[in-house]
């Protein structure tokens, strides 16, 4: 077989088994709540109603405070982790961290909300390296399995599975948690020993010392013993002992983790019933089930929204007493997500609340008030609301405007519903409690954007699926003792709840089936190719008044262009292969650039392109964390103060002797303006083909400039010349606020003196220092200031090599160590790739960016705009 051949097939399997991955999700989560169906389908919905509110306060309580405990202790997984990466970071950031991450990666379960993400949108908000953070993130995660191992290791080993579940695996079980246990021991004999680091697709992971490696363990294990505590005490007294018991819960959790369902729903109940089942009765475990949920996991997820709103309130009003205009920017940019999440709880509410009997005391009080019609009509539009608000918090993740509006809209009207359909009020105290927490969040929701995305539309349809299928479980269940018949569907009483819930069913279905198929033949907008030549004054515009020097790259004519909808701000970006390249950071409006980098996102996703974000800043990175991407650092950018730069003192010694040497010999600096550019243009271009032809080099493009008459004549150039011919130059990129100075081409005579380019920089730095500016941009050095220390990952040990060894390539050493003569304060410079991107996509990515700053020319014209120009030629 050929050998090409052979590398395809394993990548159609993998987009294979990525597009049928919905699917399979979806087969488990039915095939779960068949097998709970199973186990309950001989008792009574008001048994098991009966059974939840039957629990003792006393019992109630206890689990809660188990509950509290636990997450207290999660909270150690992080403090170890910075330990291990030797960083420090004050308790309270960790602690907020660690609950929000297990908060919500316990009830989504998807990786747009999961822990490792919002970890790292924290940690990277409170500038914590992203490497370190991946550390962080690895050790963690190594902690849980550690824990798992240790307890389902110690459960299985001495209390094996039941006999009357798995009659022929009580050896293979036995002999499962032996192996499991002697993991853990394994690798606390690595940890004492101090074995080398361990590969792990793009991470090193580094063993911890064995102090660290202990409290793992020991934190860990307490972990899972108090998660199963709070299970286990809402049990009765015929339950197993607590040993055997934790086994069952660990493989419970496992298949549910593992099975993709959003919060293991129904993956972790049914093997909790099956495995429970011969000990406790089907309704009291399914009882439990509920009450444990709701105790475990709603329980901290409404704490941890109350804690962003309270904490993020505080913040706003403290900068608002500041008098400062920024307020709304300092607001954290968790906060959409978090608004998401409690809007998609409330329409989880309603939705169970509509799939669920009414309370029949509370329909008789309102017999006499609410005319019988006006009751049907609240409960099949509460159906329709609650699966508006499902549907709509993806949107407000996303901060669309419009979603905001629509949200409170549904939020009013549904807990409205709530009332009229059977004095429901506690749904209706939950939906108006989200609509007052919502209210003060309008500032945050500013994008003019559609209300479903394409980007997200697969994750989020599975998480609503997920809830729509519990829906219409646990209503079949509450009423399948009702007799079913065609005229069912056209019964109206006050006492029939089965009619409603089909009517309320249907329209559910209706709609779905309508969103979905706007989804499905929805066009896919193309996405224009906006050229400079197509955009040059609104270019030069925004370039006017631009902070950022570096941004002048936008007139090499090598890039398109895409803007905000007043045009006040562009990205700036290039395509090569499946990737388009956006270079450099956003140019314009600060204020617009949020929006203008999720319209970007967006539109490019659904051209199915792969979007990547070159030479990225620090500033700008929680905006491409909140998209969900990866960050890695690719090199440091060197910039010196011109207020304090000078030739005086020791750290400019160095300096000294070339300037010197130079201007004896009789060579002279200026700077030629634009206009006085033009009429050196000739001698400039001999000078750069002979720099060219000397180093045996061609132009390159993209993130560098190149020798182009229509580019080089907007810009100021300083030359060094002597006996008035030029032996170098340098043309100048200047802000457009001039602040910044920065250089482009340097290039220079083969018979110019040794010390020429030191003279050059100087002298720039000199005159920008006298013009006003602030600072001098000396540029990338590629792959530098990057770490490749024990447990570094794979990306930094790469990057870090090539630095190291790849001279022969590159100058990266001898850039740095130039450019660190001037004493520069280095700025970290990053890139950015999609969450999806693995080992084999990197280098990809890599050569579709050299390919782009390999052309160093300005781009082609379309085809129809060629042929036009040919016809007029």
């Amino acid at each position: 077989m050929d050998a090409s051949v052979a590398e395809e097939e394993p990548k159609k399997i993998r987009v294979i088994v990525k597009k049928l991955e919905p699917l399979l999700i979806v087969a488990i989560l039915a095939g779960a709540f068949f097998l709970l169906y199973n186990q309950v389908k001989n008792f009574h919905y008001h048994d098991l109603a009966n059974q939840v509110k039957s629990y003792p306060r006393w019992t109630i309580a206890l689990a809660l405070a188990i509950t509290a405990f636990n997450y207290f202790i999660l909270t150690f997984y992080d403090v170890l982790a910075f330990r291990y990466v030797k960083q420090e970071l004050p308790y309270r950031n960790i602690a907020l961290a660690s609950f929000m991450s297990y908060v919500f990666s316990y009830n989504i379960g998807l990786s747009l909300f999961g822990s490792s993400a919002i970890r790292y949108r924290f940690y990277a908000s409170w500038h914590i390296d992203g490497n370190d953070i991946a550390k962080i993130i690895a050790f963690c995660v190594s902690t849980f399995w550690i824990g798992l191992a240790t307890m389902g290791g110690l459960s299985l080993a001495f209390t094996p599975l039941s006999a009357s579940l798995f009659p022929k695996l009580g050896l293979w079980t036995k002999i499962l948690g032996i192996v499991m246990v002697l993991m853990v021991v394994l690798y606390g004999l690595a940890c004492f020993r101090q074995t080398r680091a361990l590969h792990f697709k793009s991470l090193s992971i580094g063993f911890p010392s064995p102090k660290i490696s202990l409290l793992q363990i020991l934190v860990s294990s307490l972990d899972w013993v108090l998660a199963a505590s709070v299970f286990y005490v809402l049990l009765p007294s015929t339950r197993p002992s607590f040993l055997a018991f934790v086994g069952i819960f660990v493989i419970a959790q496992l298949a549910g983790a593992t099975s993709h369902v959003p919060g293991g729903l129904g993956v972790f109940d049914s093997l909790i019933m099956l495995s429970l089942s011969a000990s406790v009765r089907s309704d009291v475990l399914f009882g439990i089930l509920i009450v444990y949920r709701a105790i475990y996991y709603l329980t901290p997820l409404l704490a941890a929204i109350l804690t962003f709103v309270v904490r993020e309130a505080f913040a706003f009003r403290k900068h608002i007493e500041k008098g400062t205009r920024l307020a709304i920017r300092a607001v954290s940019p968790f906060i959409p997500t978090a608004l998401s999440l409690l809007v998609f709880f409330s329409g989880a509410v309603l939705m169970f609340s509509v799939a669920t009997p009414s309370i029949k005391q509370r329909l008789l009080m309102l017999d006499p008030f609410i005319p019988l019609q006006i009751l049907e009509l609240s409960h099949f539009a509460a159906s329709l609301t609650a699966l508006g608000l499902l549907i709509i918090a993806d949107a407000l993740r996303r901060r669309v405007d419009i979603a905001y509006y629509l949200t409170l809209l549904l939020l009013g009207i549904g807990a409205l519903f709530s009332l009229l359909k059977g004095l429901d009020w506690e749904e209706a105290l939950v939906l108006s409690s989200v609509l007052l927490i919502m209210l003060p969040a309008r500032p945050l929701f500013n994008r003019h954007a559609s209300l479903i995305a394409p980007t997200s539309v697969v994750q989020w349809s599975i998480t609503v699926a997920t809830v729509l299928a519990a829906a219409l479980w646990l209503g079949l269940f509450s009423y399948k003792h009702v007799q079913y018949s065609n005229e069912s569907w056209w019964v109206f009483a006050l006492e029939k709840d089965a009619p409603r819930f089909l009517r309320a069913s249907l329209g559910i279905g209706i709609m779905s089936l309508v969103v979905s198929l706007r989804i499905l033949l929805s066009p896919v907008p193309r996405m224009e190719h906006v050229t400079l030549a197509d955009c040059r004054e609104a270019v030069l515009s925004i370039l006017a008044v631009s902070p950022n020097s570096e941004a002048n790259l936008a007139l090499l004519g090598d890039k398109y262009f895409f803007f905000d909808k007043e045009k006040t701000a562009f990205l700036m970006y290039g395509e090569s292969g499946r990737s388009l390249v956006v270079m450099g950071d956003p140019v314009g409006k600060k204020e617009a650039f949020q929006e203008l980098v999720w319209s970007f996102y967006e539109k490019t996703r659904q051209q199915g392109a792969r979007v990547v974000w070159y030479e990225i800043s620090a500033a700008y990175l929680p905006v491409f964390i909140e998209l969900g991407m990866h960050i890695f650092k690719i090199g440091e950018k060197a910039l010196v103060d011109l207020a304090s730069f000078s030739l005086e003192g020791g750290k400019a010694k160095s300096l000294r002797p070339p300037r010197n040497k130079l201007l004896k010999e009789g060579y002279t600096f200026s700077v030629l303006e634009p206009a006085e550019v033009a009429l050196h243009m000739d001698e400039i271009e001999r000078v750069s083909d002979g720099w060219l032809q000397e180093k045996a080099a061609k132009e390159k493009g993209f993130s560098l400039g190149y020798f182009n008459t229509d580019y080089f004549k907007n810009f100021p150039c300083a030359v060094v010349m002597k006996e008035g011919m030029i032996v170098a130059f340098s043309n100048l990129w200047t802000s457009g606020d001039k602040t910044e100075l920065s250089i482009d081409l340097m290039r220079y005579r083969k018979d110019a003196p040794g010390g020429t380019m030191e003279f050059l920089f100087i002298e720039i730095m000199l005159w920008g220092k006298a013009q006003g500016y602030q600072a001098f941009n000396l540029g990338m050095a590629p792959m530098s200031g990057i770490e490749a220390g024990e447990g570094t990952p794979l990306w930094n040990k790469t990057v870090h090599f090539i630095f190291q060894n790849g001279e022969g390539l590159y100058n990266f050493q001898g850039l740095r160590a130039f450019k660190n003569k001037f004493n520069p304060n280095w700025e970290p410079q990053y890139i950015a790739v999609p969450a999806s991107t693995g080992n084999t996509t990197l280098p990809i990515i890599g050569a579709d960016i050299a390919a782009l700053i390999r052309k160093g020319k300005p781009l082609s014209p379309p085809k129809d705009k060629q042929g036009e120009m040919n016809q007029q030629g």
